[in-house]
Order: structure tokens, then C-alpha cells, then sequence
């Protein structure tokens, strides 16, 4: 068996309709929170060059987070009709949209050598780093989403 590329499971990332009720469900019927939130114009400022499916768009969404046991749990409302989350929810409904994960040395080339393609990727300006998601669907089932180092 190879080495496991796949080292931790950080985040959860939750596309949601409403990003206000979702918080309040969170909170008041299930107990998790207090939730980070980050406004239209947080997101606007945090992420550069953010592109989705190969084309610039502008970071239109806003979101917020929290942590449930050293797992990051993180809502997310497209306001604009192009973007993944917005995608997402018109293709399946609110659900589950991606996993973040730490991951070894060569993850991303594993990845795109095997044929996921990168989908949609920001830069983060506070953390001077890259963050990417690839339709890794065929392979894990799921959107993974990578940070790499600037």
C-alpha cells in the first residue's frame, strides 16, 4: 500500500441558500456555534484572483465558520449565480459541497495526474496562500480542496 497522501480532514464546506438561517438551525437546534461571520465584502476583500472553471470571477458569496472538535464546519451562500456553491445547490440542493484536507507533498500532483481537475481556486491575501478545489468526484467521491503555499 502507498504512503497516505491524505494526512486530516479540516473542514467541511456546507453550500446553503440562506446563510443566516443556516447559522440560527446550527445554533439553536443543534447546539454548534458561535459562528465567524464573513460578510459579502469580507469575502470580496480576503480572496484574489479567484477563478471557477478556468474562467476570473469575482468572490461573491458570503460565509461563516466554526469549529466542532478541531473540525472546521463552514456555510457558505453564493450571492452570485456563477460559482461553485451556487452550482452545487442547483445540481443537488444544500448539502455537503467539499472536504478540506492537509495532505502530503505531491497531492496535487497525484491529483491532477489522475485527471481531477482544478474547478475552482482563490488566493487568500491574510494567509498568503492558494486555495483549490479539484472535481475529484471519479476518484474520492467528493470535492477536495487543497491549500498550497504561496
Amino acid at each position: 500500500m502507498p504512503k497516505a497522501m491524505i494526512t486530516k480532514v479540516i473542514k467541511l464546506g456546507i453550500a446553503v441558500k440562506d446563510l443566516e438561517k443556516s447559522v440560527q438551525l446550527w445554533e439553536q437546534v443543534y447546539g454548534i456555534g458561535p459562528w465567524k461571520v464573513l460578510t459579502r465584502e469580507m469575502c470580496a476583500k480576503a480572496f484574489t484572483d479567484v477563478t471557477y472553471k478556468g474562467k476570473p470571477i469575482e468572490m461573491d458569496l458570503c460565509l461563516a465558520i466554526t469549529d466542532v472538535d478541531g473540525l472546521t464546519i463552514e456555510l457558505l451562500q453564493q450571492i452570485s449565480d456563477e460559482g461553485p456553491f451556487s452550482d452545487f445547490i442547483e445540481e443537488y440542493g444544500e448539502g455537503i459541497q467539499h472536504m478540506a484536507v492537509e495532505a502530503e507533498d505531491g497531492f496535487i500532483e497525484l491529483l491532477e495526474q489522475r485527471g481531477n481537475t482544478r474547478m475552482f481556486s482563490a488566493t487568500m491575501v491574510n494567509k498568503n496562500q492558494e486555495l483549490i478545489y479539484f472535481d475529484s468526484a471519479k476518484d474520492l467521491g467528493f470535492t477536495v480542496e487543497v491549500f498550497k503555499p504561496l
